[in-house]
């Protein structure tokens, strides 16, 4: 009773598996790497014009950031250690690290990965490659911030993102999240 369409044979077995049917108009992406489950082919979005379709994703935009303060409260008080140029620093969390995080604005679909990993920041800065510090050359604009701290990440896309610490008033804390660092 099988329906499917593989057939016995003695011929030598195929250096690749054979294409299966195409997937449905839609679901062609992967969720996992790109953080949409429905690409902009699927018949869900065909009613929806241009101008719509952005204000829901502004929408959809706003829920994640609060969603992902909310989530990022978790890491209040905690601290993690990690490696510098000049020795060990132990890395708090606060709510306005965790808002400038939420509020960061990475490339694509990136932003939705972010802010879903948002409470998840303490494993990933433990784990993460030092990269450099810099002094803070902007003291006309932050004149508390000593010096920053940048640390390399990989996003559940494949893809590397940087961790700012900042030291401010002698105490270390997450602030911010970039896909590129700046030379200086």
């Amino acid at each position: 009773g099988c329906k499917c369409d593989w057939i016995e044979t003695f011929d030598d077995a195929a250096d690749k598996a054979p294409a299966g049917p195409p997937p449905a108009q839609g679901l062609e992406g992967n969720p996992a790497q790109t953080g949409e489950i429905f690409t902009d082919r699927a018949s869900y979005f065909k009613s929806v014009n241009k101008k719509t379709g952005k204000q829901i994703n502004n929408i959809y935009a706003i829920f994640s950031r609060k969603t992902a303060v909310e989530d990022g409260k978790t890491l209040y008080g905690k601290k993690t250690k990690v490696n510098t140029d000049s020795g060990e620093i132990d890395v708090e969390y606060n709510r306005d690290g965790i808002e400038h995080i939420a509020y960061d604005r990475l490339s694509g679909n990136r932003n939705y990965i972010k802010n879903q990993i948002i409470k998840y920041l303490d494993k990933y800065l433990e784990n993460a490659e030092f990269i450099k510090s810099a002094e803070n050359h902007k003291l006309d604009k932050k004149p508390n911030v000593e010096r920053y701290y940048y640390y390399k990440i990989i996003l559940p896309d494949g893809k590397p993102a940087y961790l700012n610490v900042q030291k401010k008033k002698g105490k270390y804390t997450l602030y911010a999240m970039t896909e590129t660092l700046k030379e200086n």
